[in-house]
């Protein structure tokens, strides 16, 4: 069967293939149809002429396509330009100033992110999915309206039974504060196609190393440790706990911890482009990083780390195995500081 075979299949016959996949590999069809949307929408994207090699797949989602470190589905996919492809390297480069031209460096960065999405990428995925897509396929892609810098692919359903925590689209969130070193090329291929071992939803891209993955959302942890209680923690956090309990239990987060290069390298980065006055990234060091929260968090995280919300594990039930439980996330954390 050809790679885009399923593109050419019925609505019914899509239908039937799901549900056979459901079946095989234990999965709601509602998972696995999204999962290969997820899958062609990242070879769409890296295939994109003049675009796709400027680009790096990261985050939650390939820890899971990339690395299969994690079994909690991820709504999005989190691609960042390289900066020099947007003229922001060498000399322009915002590492290399201070002060309110940093500031000035970072916001012209953004703005220059946000024209080339409007531009250049998203005419060129729209273009290229009407290409590939079937006419008579019922689909549609928007820039989102809350955020210039997000797109909204909403794929052609099969009639596949939802999940209330599974949305018939594609989150595509791109940015380009993002370090993309180290990084390297791999192939994914969609659970659907694993399912029957048929070329479905087969993509090559360009992913951050699952070390510096670990590294980012360690220190986006740390931050949160010193945030003022009074505030509330920001939505969907409970997800990157999940995802820093499950590297903490794979060989990934020994590697990590013992390049210490990459972590003062992820630190310095941090400061730079997400700074914040309470994140005490000076902190982050042997004896002083933190992982676990004040305790008047737990009850908040306890209740969002839930899979049948958005930090959820793909075979929708509360996963015992890595952190579905808040006291055992802290223990593993406890393992995997830097100290």
């Amino acid at each position: 069967m050809p790679e885009d075979a399923y593109l050419k299949l019925s609505r019914r016959e899509r239908f039937e293939l799901l549900d056979a996949g459901s079946r095989a590999a234990g999965l709601a069809p509602a998972i696995l149809e999204k999962d290969y949307w997820v899958c062609r929408t990242l070879d769409v994207l890296f295939a994109l002429p003049d675009l796709g090699q400027h680009l790096v797949f990261k985050g939650g989602t390939s820890l899971s396509k990339v690395f299969r470190l994690i079994e909690r589905f991820s709504e999005d996919i989190d691609v960042s330009f390289h900066r020099d492809f947007l003229g922001f390297g060498a000399d322009r480069d915002p590492e290399a100033a201070s002060g309110k031209e940093q500031v000035r460096r970072i916001d012209a960065l953004r703005d220059a992110c946000t024209a080339c999405i409007r531009e250049s990428l998203f005419p060129a995925l729209k273009a290229k999915l009407i290409d590939e897509l079937p006419s008579d396929h019922d689909w549609s892609i928007e820039i989102d309206a809350q955020d210039a810098q997000t797109i909204l692919f909403h794929f052609p359903q099969a009639g596949s039974v939802g999940l209330s925590y599974i949305q018939p689209s594609v989150r595509i969130e791109l940015g380009a504060r993002s370090d993309h070193w180290p990084e390297a090329r791999h192939e994914i291929r969609s659970i659907l196609g694993e399912s029957f071992g048929l070329p479905l939803g087969l993509a090559t891209v360009q992913a951050l190393a699952a070390e510096r993955t670990f590294w980012e959302k360690a220190t986006l942890l740390h931050a949160e440790c010193h945030r003022d209680p009074s505030q509330s923690m920001p939505a969907r956090y409970a997800r990157h706990y999940h995802d820093l309990a499950r590297l903490a239990m794979s060989p990934v987060a020994p590697a990590a911890i013992a390049d210490v290069d990459l972590r003062k390298r992820v630190v310095v980065h941090k400061t730079v482009y997400f700074r914040s006055k309470w994140a005490r990234y000076d902190l982050a060091e042997p004896s002083t990083f933190r992982l676990v929260p004040p305790k008047e968090r737990f009850a908040e995280l306890e209740r969002t780390m839930n899979p049948c919300g958005r930090c959820s594990s793909l075979r929708g039930r509360r996963c015992r195995k890595c952190s579905g439980h808040w006291p055992r996330s802290k223990r593993r954390f406890a393992a995997c500081r830097p100290d």
